[in-house]
């Protein structure tokens, strides 16, 4: 695992936090060649603090952001991803979920921090802080007053061998947010008669947008959309046929389907993690051509203005056997002024009565590929 943290060339240093009190870790026992070694630094813990971990150690970090794992549920497939969703919104806790297993008997905003999170250190040493006043001897992991920005996949794609952390974590879970609901109805009964009651904050960071995202199976781009699993909230829904990830599991038989009628305003879009030039890529949907001849096509280097591409040079078309449309995008042969960007997005400019949006997959290809070969 270090050595490929390492050679990702991301982190400017990489933190080893050893729990086994009857072991004391050093340089040595780590398979690391030289250039490694001053990237490292081991802490030995005399006692094992579990998810304390993690905000110590950032805490101790030399950064003002930090990216942890847990050795044990080691599945850093989405570094580069993660890392690009965390400097667009970086107020707010980044992390890996899964909307796909079903053997999961918890909310689904909840997920394992341990699988791949990033967050500022300021918010790490706040969380110590709370914890050290008020919950000295328990796990409390809702830790600032933000939606956090989850990454849905499906983590069984890469690997069916190892156990899920997710099926070791239902219980504490549960007690989690059992806690966390205690504390909140102690708090709202502590405000009647105490005005600056501090442990619940009054001010909250913006997030302008919340959205669903999941990144490309070979951590290349992220593909998000406004539209959310669940849109009413005393329905029950199934989210699994709803998961953005669908849309970018490199497998056509799957595909991302919103779960109402698309509206005005709703949309779907791309974020290549970085500005690029030329970029080609395909988009393949199973929705009404008309429907996405519809679509607003606009592109954006931060994600927050946007910039309508009303040509359609560069864009082409064809249809496959399965009746699924495929769409080339060649920003290469797009109008001056547009061929370099970050982020690209298709948005309903009107209501499209009993129809959805289904996004089968999306790659990202090299010049000497063609249409034929994708069908």
């Amino acid at each position: 695992m270090v050595k490929y943290l390492f050679d990702t060339q991301l982190f400017k240093e990489i933190i080893i936090w050893n729990s086994n009190r009857h072991m004391n870790l050093t340089l040595h026992q780590i398979n690391t060649d030289i250039n490694m070694i001053k990237f490292i630094r081991i802490i030995n813990s005399k006692e094992n603090i579990t998810h304390k971990i993690k905000y110590l150690a950032c805490s101790q970090a030399n950064t003002s952001a930090c990216f942890f794992i847990y050795d044990k549920w080691y599945r850093p497939y989405y570094i580069k991803s993660l890392i690009a969703s965390f400097y667009s919104n970086p107020n707010t806790l980044h992390f890996i979920s899964n909307y796909l297993n079903k053997e999961i008997d918890v909310l689904t905003s909840f997920s394992w921090t341990d699988y791949g999170c990033i967050f500022l250190r300021k918010y790490a040493q706040q969380h110590l802080n709370l914890i050290n006043k008020y919950l000295i001897h328990d796990l409390f992991v809702i830790w600032f007053n933000d939606v956090s920005i989850q990454l849905n996949i499906d983590s069984r794609h890469h690997s069916s061998k190892q156990r899920l952390s997710f099926l070791s974590s239902s219980n504490l879970l549960y007690n989690e947010s059992v806690l966390a609901i205690r504390k909140l109805q102690y708090s709202l009964h502590r405000d009647r008669f105490i005005s600056n009651n501090t442990l619940f904050f009054r001010k909250q960071n913006h997030n302008s947008s919340i959205y669903v995202k999941s990144p490309s199976f070979n951590d290349r781009f992220i593909f998000f959309s406004n539209v959310l699993p669940i849109y009413d909230d005393h329905k029950v829904h199934d989210i699994s046929f709803h998961n953005t990830w669908k849309a970018v599991d490199g497998n056509l038989s799957t595909c991302w389907q919103t779960n109402r009628t698309i509206y005005s305003g709703d949309f779907f879009a791309i974020d290549f993690l970085y500005a690029q030039t030329n970029i080609t890529f395909v988009l393949i949907v199973s929705h009404d051509r008309i429907m996405q001849a519809n679509l607003e096509t606009s592109i954006s280097f931060n994600g927050i203005w946007w910039i309508p591409y009303e040509s359609l040079r560069g864009v082409f078309l064809e249809a496959n056997e399965n009746s699924r449309n495929i769409y080339l995008f060649n920003s290469g042969q797009f109008n001056e002024g547009f061929k370099s960007f970050r982020y690209i997005k298709f948005k309903a400019i009107n209501n499209h009565s009993n129809q959805s949006f289904q996004v089968c997959d999306i790659q990202m290809i090299s010049k000497e590929k063609t249409l034929t070969n994708l069908q």
